[in-house]
C-alpha cells in the first residue's frame, strides 16, 4: 500500500483523493501570474504547520523577497525560522550555471534538518536553471534526477515549480517524466481572469484529472473558487423559502458551494452587475404550481436572452399535486435545451443539489 501524505492544501488534497505519494517529486506547471510560487509558499507553510520542515530554494527572487511575500500570505514563518526547521536557500545567478555548485549548496542546506514525518522542498524556479542552461538540457535533466534520488532518500518531497510558456513543449515533457507528479495550472482571460488547476499525474494512486477553479486569496494563498449566483423569479415562486433554508448568502450541499444573492426586483441594475463581471450565474426560479405567474417569469428571463452568463431554471413547487412538470414548463414556455429546468421544493429540498451541481459545472466548465 503506498504511503500518502496531505498537503494541507484543500484543492490539492481533494483532487489527489486521498494525498500524495510519501515520498514525491512533483512540477508545478503553469504560465506567468497564475500563483506558482503562492502554491509553493502555500505546501511548505502548511507542512511547517502540521510539525514538519522546509526548505525553499529560491532562484528569481533574493530570500527577503520570498519572506515578504510568505508573511503577506499571514504566514507566520518567524518561529520556524528561528528554531531551523525552515530554511531558505538564495542561489546566485553563477551557480545556476554551474549545477555542482548548486547541488552542493542545497546539500548544506538540507544538514541538520530533521527530516521527520515531513520535510518538504521548494525549487521555485526550474525555469532560471532551464533558461541559463538552454543548450544543455541534458544536464539539467541529470541535476533534477540527482535532486529527486536524493530528496527520496531522505523521505522528503519536492516540489518544482517551472513556467510552461518559457520552453519547447519537448523539453517540459522531459521534466514531466522524470516526476512523479505534475500540477497543472491555467488561465483564462475574458472580462477577468479565471484560474483552474489540475492534478495531470500522481504516479501509483488513483486521483481526479479533472480541472477546478480557484482563486488567489492574498490572506490564505490558493482556494476553491466559489461562484456567486442571482437568484431571480417572480413573487410567491420560493425566493425567500429557499434562501431561509439555507440561513446565509452561502449555500452548501454536499461539495457544492455557492454564494447567493437574492434579486427582490430584477432591475436594469442586476444587468449593469452582470455586465461588469461580477456575477457568474443565474438561479431563474418560477412556481410550478401556478400558470398565472409563467408571464412574469417569462418577462424576468427574456431580459436575459441574449446573455451567455449560465442559467438554470428552478421549478419549484414540484411537491404540490397540480405541479407541471420541468418537461412540460420547458414546452410551455419554449426555453431552449441548453438551458437546465430541474425540478425543485424548496420546503422539502428534493431538487435542489442537482440544481446546484449543475448550475456551477456550467460556471467551471467541468462536472461537479
Amino acid at each position: 500500500m503506498v504511503d500518502r501524505f496531505k498537503t494541507g492544501v484543500l484543492l490539492l488534497d481533494r483532487l489527489s483523493m486521498g494525498g500524495f505519494p510519501k515520498p514525491s517529486n512533483v512540477l508545478i506547471l503553469g504560465p506567468p501570474g497564475v500563483g506558482k510560487s503562492i502554491l509553493c509558499c502555500q505546501i511548505l507553510y502548511e507542512g511547517l504547520k502540521m510539525g514538519g520542515s522546509g526548505v525553499y530554494i529560491t532562484l528569481d527572487e533574493p530570500e527577503d523577497e520570498v519572506i515578504r511575500v510568505m508573511e503577506g500570505l499571514g504566514f507566520e514563518i518567524a518561529d520556524f525560522l528561528n528554531d531551523k526547521r525552515f530554511r531558505i536557500l538564495e542561489s546566485t545567478p553563477s551557480n545556476l550555471a554551474d549545477l555542482n555548485n548548486l547541488s552542493i549548496e542545497l546539500a548544506n542546506a538540507i544538514k541538520g534538518l530533521n527530516p521527520g514525518t515531513d520535510l518538504r522542498i521548494i525549487m521555485d524556479s526550474l525555469t532560471s536553471i532551464l533558461s541559463l542552461n538552454v543548450g544543455d538540457i541534458r544536464s539539467c535533466i541529470e541535476f533534477v534526477k540527482t535532486l529527486n534520488y536524493r530528496v527520496k532518500s531522505l523521505g522528503a518531497s519536492c516540489f518544482y515549480s517551472l513556467n510552461s510558456q518559457g520552453f519547447d513543449r519537448r523539453i517540459i515533457a522531459l521534466i514531466e517524466g522524470i516526476m512523479d507528479g505534475v500540477v497543472e495550472m491555467r488561465m483564462e482571460e475574458d472580462v477577468f481572469p479565471r484560474f483552474y488547476l489540475r492534478i495531470l499525474k500522481l504516479k501509483g494512486v488513483v486521483h481526479s484529472r479533472r480541472w477546478v477553479r480557484y482563486r488567489i486569496d492574498n490572506q490564505v494563498g490558493l482556494v476553491s473558487y466559489i461562484p456567486t449566483v442571482i437568484l431571480a423569479g417572480p413573487k410567491g415562486a420560493g425566493k425567500k423559502t429557499l434562501q431561509n433554508r439555507f440561513g446565509s448568502k452561502r449555500w452548501r450541499l454536499g461539495e457544492v458551494e455557492v454564494d447567493v444573492i437574492l434579486c427582490e426586483s430584477f432591475s436594469s441594475e442586476v444587468l449593469k452587475t452582470l455586465r461588469y463581471g461580477e456575477i457568474d450565474g443565474f438561479l431563474l426560479i418560477l412556481d410550478s404550481s401556478d400558470i398565472e405567474s409563467l408571464t412574469e417569469f417569462m418577462e424576468i428571463y427574456e431580459k436575459l436572452h441574449d446573455s451567455k452568463t449560465p442559467k438554470v431554471i428552478l421549478a419549484n413547487k414540484q411537491d404540490k399535486p397540480r405541479a407541471l412538470t420541468p418537461e412540460n414548463l420547458r414546452e410551455e414556455l419554449s426555453i431552449p435545451d441548453e438551458i437546465p429546468v430541474i425540478g425543485v421544493s424548496a420546503l422539502t429540498g428534493e431538487g435542489l443539489e442537482k440544481a446546484l451541481r449543475t448550475l456551477t459545472s456550467k460556471i467551471l466548465g467541468s462536472p461537479i
